[in-house]
């Protein structure tokens, strides 16, 4: 059975409604590999070529850009890099605010994957 990564942006949301700081930061990793997973199924659907390698989430990423879908390319580089920052960084100011950007960049990578024909 083929995982739904939907599902993380699902748990995204539910550990957004929480308060401490390790669910609001798990909130942010998994609507970023929920909206990258997603991605990366798609750009191997419609046969674009995706190199694995040390950094496969950039070029994922980067197939967006170089195919015309800019917004997907700006939206999850974005929200990569907020993953980052509540992956590795110890103090996140702001960190409320970091997560709502973070869901929100993951719904606009959905709903411009929606727009794209094959």
């Amino acid at each position: 059975m083929v995982f739904d990564w939907k599902e993380y942006f699902s748990l995204a949301e539910e550990l957004s409604q929480r308060s401490d700081e390790a669910a609001r930061r798990s909130a942010i990793s998994r609507a970023y590999y929920s909206a990258f997973n997603v991605a990366r199924a798609h750009a191997e659907s419609q046969g674009w070529p995706i190199q694995t390698s040390r950094d496969s989430h950039k070029v994922v990423w980067d197939a967006f850009r170089s195919k015309g879908f800019g917004a997907v390319h700006l939206n999850g580089s974005r929200l990569r890099d907020k993953r980052r920052q509540a992956d590795y960084e110890d103090n996140i100011s702001r960190l409320p605010d970091l997560m709502d950007t973070a869901l929100e960049e993951a719904r606009k990578v959905f709903y411009y994957l929606g727009t794209i024909k094959p």
